[in-house]
């Protein structure tokens, strides 16, 4: 009978041992839940994917440095985009923002292609 009691107290403790880790596990599981909310509730737009990233500052003009006048009157619109984005990712964007750097501050007229033509290929 005590030999019982003593194999019972045993496979309890084991079972209080499991019971501790797994609750451990949980806690680890909503902490890092938890963290994963508030990083992105903080952030936001900044929590997502590099690319997601870079189109919300497209769409929102956050951080951009060059502007187009695309289109023609009465259609013309001024689009805004990030120049070092155009650079790194295109010969044509880098010929005339890097090589031929004297006329950036002006707007860059693009009259041959229609606003949403220009804001698709940006992105």
């Amino acid at each position: 009978m005590i030999e019982n009691l003593h194999n019972q107290c045993k496979y309890s403790m084991l079972d209080t041992r499991t019971s501790v880790n797994d609750m451990n596990i949980v806690i680890l599981i909503v902490f890092l839940v938890l963290f994963i909310f508030q990083a992105t509730s903080e952030f936001g737009w900044q929590a997502g994917s590099l690319a997601a990233s870079n189109e919300h500052m497209l769409d929102n003009e956050i951080g951009t440095d060059v502007t187009f006048l695309v289109g023609k009157p009465p259609d013309q619109q001024e689009i805004k985009a990030h120049r070092y984005i155009l650079v790194s990712r295109s010969p044509g964007f880098f010929s005339i923002l890097h090589e031929d750097a004297s006329n950036t501050e002006e707007p860059i007229e693009v009259p041959e292609a229609t606003p949403d033509a220009f804001k698709a290929l940006l992105k």
